[in-house]
């Protein structure tokens, strides 16, 4: 990324067709007067997700503290060279719970806290797009940076936001006509890309993860939402493994919030891959397991 802020890699902007659809293999964007670097992915916020990972892995070894802020700053600054904003509130809040983690001398209330934390955040990702009519999005337009600056742009540009509670949200919660839809869904390829492919006069692409799966399954995928913040009392933070599991939780949840998070790349894998913590006992004993 760090290369990619002062060279800009031939690839950019490729695009190819797969019959009649065409795709991007490198997408060529801006945020401003600044292009949305992506390195060596196809897009910004598919690096910034890779970045996440990566750091999410990381920060689950025991290491200095130190070293965990020197990590999260690196991490941080090249995240904000894609202007990826929603992805920064989960380094911020996976940081914080390592944190609590770190100086956390009564360890029987670490669990909990992080729970309630990352359940309150999992109900307000799935509140939040039935609620967009009630909030101004011309005031955030209004409230948009212009700054020619990258480092201000990543911060104080909220279109993106603005264009969700607007635009992309109300056109799925409208189509919640009855008791049925919400118990049901709207249906499997009722959003996201299959809507794009098939009905592009309807098109969505949703960007909240809870929504998604709430219009795709119903109920049974808003339960599937909010049960990934049970990892945290499943596991608990005392191997490496459980730590990751836990961030990676916290990573789903919270970006989620603004991103269609099931179908960027290798998520809908660390989907399964959490709920299956969630719902199948994997036979080992975290509470008599020592810190690692």
């Amino acid at each position: 990324m760090f290369i990619n802020y002062f060279y800009t890699f031939p690839w950019y902007g490729y695009t190819y067709n797969i019959g009649d659809i065409r795709l991007s293999a490198a997408v060529n964007w801006w945020a401003g007067e600044y292009t949305r670097l992506s390195g060596f992915s196809r897009a910004s916020y598919d690096v910034a997700t890779q970045i996440t990972v990566l750091y999410a892995i990381l920060l689950a070894y025991n290491m200095r503290f130190f070293y965990k802020i020197i990590l999260t700053f690196l991490s941080f600054l090249a995240i904000i060279l894609t202007t990826s904003k929603g992805i920064l509130i989960s380094i911020v809040i996976v940081f914080l719970f390592s944190l609590l983690q770190t100086l956390q001398t009564n360890r029987k209330y670490l669990a909990p806290l992080s729970f309630i934390a990352l359940w309150l955040i999992s109900m307000l990702v799935i509140l939040l797009p039935f609620a967009s009519s009630m909030v101004n999005a011309d005031y955030l337009s209004e409230k948009t940076g212009t700054s020619g600056n990258i480092f201000l742009t990543a911060f104080t540009s909220f279109a993106s936001f603005g264009d969700r509670l607007a635009v992309m949200w109300p056109a799925t919660t409208t189509r919640f006509e009855s008791v049925n839809d919400y118990l049901f869904g709207l249906g499997i390829g009722s959003v996201g890309t299959p809507q794009s492919l098939y009905r592009n006069d309807s098109l969505s692409a949703v960007d909240n993860v809870a929504l998604y799966l709430i219009s795709s399954f119903g109920v049974i995928g808003g339960i599937l939402f909010i049960s990934i913040p049970l990892n945290i009392v499943r596991l608990g933070y005392k191997l490496m493994f459980d730590r990751l599991f836990i961030y990676l939780s916290t990573i789903l949840v919270s970006y989620g919030m603004f991103s269609n998070a099931v179908e960027l790349s290798y998520f809908p894998l660390l989907f399964g891959l959490l709920l299956g913590q969630v719902f199948f006992d994997d036979g080992r004993d975290h509470e008599d397991s020592t810190y690692s």
